[in-house]
């Protein structure tokens, strides 16, 4: 709370700055994200699900920005990204075979609840076995 603040005084208009701190946020008032089980199912949905959706959907990285993908893999792609190398030399050996457009915003916001919804709707029709949002039993843990 003390960062945003200073953020705020600073640069009272930069909205992408203020959009990642709440995004943060978000990440660190929901710990069950952080639990080894839950990252390491995220992962594996971020690697088998997510890039392969968005080479299936989306045609370049501003494309790309259309779709808010479910939280978990939300929060493991986040991370993903904190090692720029490693991220990009990741992307480029995927079957995607470039990095993906990324823009953090607040998961609790109107836009970005409504461009989840969107996506979770396209995603249905392309993963039916596989639900958007991690498992209900996870999330109260």
């Amino acid at each position: 709370m003390e960062y945003e603040k200073i953020i705020n005084k600073i640069y009272p208009k930069c909205e992408q700055v203020q959009d990642h701190l709440s995004f943060l946020r978000y990440f660190d008032e929901h710990p069950q994200y952080h639990q080894e089980d839950v990252v390491t199912r995220a992962i594996q949905r971020y690697e088998f699900f997510w890039i392969p959706f968005i080479l299936n959907n989306s045609r370049d990285t501003e494309n790309d920005l259309q779709f808010s993908p479910p939280l978990d893999i939300h929060w493991v792609w986040h991370v993903h990204m904190l090692a720029p190398q490693v991220y990009k030399a990741d992307l480029e050996s995927s079957v995607l075979r470039r990095m993906i457009g990324h823009r953090p915003s607040d998961p609790n916001s109107h836009n970005d609840k409504i461009k989840r919804e969107r996506t979770a709707s396209l995603w249905r029709r392309s993963y039916p076995d596989e639900p958007f949002e991690m498992d209900q039993s996870q999330q109260n843990r």
